[in-house]
């Protein structure tokens, strides 16, 4: 009878072994899943804001190509690339310290692109043969 017994505590104790190294193996392959699905969201993520970076870029270039036909050029619009947007804000015009001016000789350019969950606000200021004073990423 103890034979049969011991037999008995030796296959209960392989039978948890399994068990315990069973739900192991499961919380390993849940961290693991999970680790890759939140990789490929940060990635993806990355790629939105890369897009809209470029996008508002795309703006600056834009404003600074039509502030070549025209100094006054007012900016103050939406322009379409593709399936996306962005938005030219209004160009100020300014001192060379900065102050806004009616007929200043500096021009800031600011951009904004949103794509999906990222936004990007980019500002260039150009003086008057249009040379980049500065540009910045907001």
């Amino acid at each position: 009878m103890t034979r049969q017994n011991n037999n008995f505590q030796n296959g209960f104790i392989a039978l948890m072994s399994v068990v315990i190294l069973s739900a192991v193996m499961i919380m390993v392959t849940i961290t693991l899943g999970t680790v890759t699905y939140f990789s490929r969201m940060g990635e993806f993520n990355n790629e939105s804001k890369e897009l809209s970076y470029f996008l508002a870029y795309t703006c600056i270039d834009y404003a600074e190509f039509q502030l070549t036909i025209d100094l006054d050029y007012p900016g103050n619009e939406i322009l379409t690339v593709g399936d996306y947007q962005c938005g030219i804000l209004p160009i100020t015009k300014e001192d060379g310290d900065g102050h806004k001016k009616k007929k200043g000789k500096n021009r800031r350019v600011t951009t904004t692109a949103t794509v999906l969950n990222s936004t990007t606000t980019l500002q260039k200021q150009f003086d008057m043969y249009l040379d980049t004073i500065y540009f910045k990423e907001f």
